[in-house]
């Protein structure tokens, strides 16, 4: 009986966990394959989708953002037709205006996509910046010295243009910028130390996975 009881309590406090360990180490490391293929294709190349693997996940390790919220981000922007050499710095630029919330970072991703796509801004973009949390006419303003209404007509006649409104979320983020440090500011809230750990284990967890995935799609 005490034998079976042991038995019993290592199942549920040892081979459990250790099981749960082993299914969560291979899922992140079969995510991180996925992700792997996905910027291959995007990028034309298997060197460069390493690199910018490897750089976000270094990202990721120094801001409240977790890696699936950055290689979402990144594939947003790559999908609308942002060069591999800006994403990086673009991102940073929409993770220090999202300041660590990762609802506004994708909202802000994808307008910026859908606006760089364009060529220019427009009404529905500028919508969902400013419910993210940015109006770049405002920081237009501020580097042009014209009034609100001049640049609202502007937009209408498409004459804010891409780079102008890249420039906008650049200058924004500088030293001196509204929006400056604004990841910085956001790791240190125990939300932003929270996502830090979680995917800190998450790296551990592929550590282990790296190991087991080549046996497991063996068995598959």
């Amino acid at each position: 009986k005490k034998a079976l009881k042991a038995g019993k309590s290592l199942t549920k406090f040892v081979t459990l966990p250790l099981l749960a360990l082993g299914v969560a180490a291979v899922k992140a490391t079969a995510d991180l394959e996925m992700q792997q293929a996905a910027f291959e294709t995007m990028l034309g190349s298997a060197e460069k989708a390493t690199k910018m693997l490897k750089d976000l996940r270094a990202f990721a390790a120094a801001t409240p953002f977790q890696l699936s919220d950055l290689t979402r981000s990144t594939q947003t922007l790559l999908q609308f037709g942002v060069a591999a050499e800006e994403v990086l710095p673009i991102v940073k630029n929409l993770g220090d205006i999202a300041q660590g919330n990762s609802q506004r970072f994708a909202s802000l991703s994808l307008a910026f996509g859908q606006m760089r796509s364009a060529g220019r801004l427009m009404g529905q973009d500028l919508l969902q910046m400013i419910n993210a949390g940015f109006n770049p006419l405002q920081e237009i303003a501020k580097q042009t010295g014209k009034s609100m209404a001049v640049l609202r007509e502007e937009m209408a006649a498409g004459a804010i243009s891409a780079d102008m409104v890249t420039e906008a979320f650049a200058a924004a983020t500088e030293e001196g910028g509204r929006f400056f440090g604004g990841m910085e500011r956001a790791s240190t809230t125990l939300n932003g130390l929270m996502s830090t750990l979680a995917d800190s284990i998450t790296e551990i967890g592929r550590s282990f996975g790296v190991i087991l995935l080549p046996a497991i799609k063996g068995i598959v």
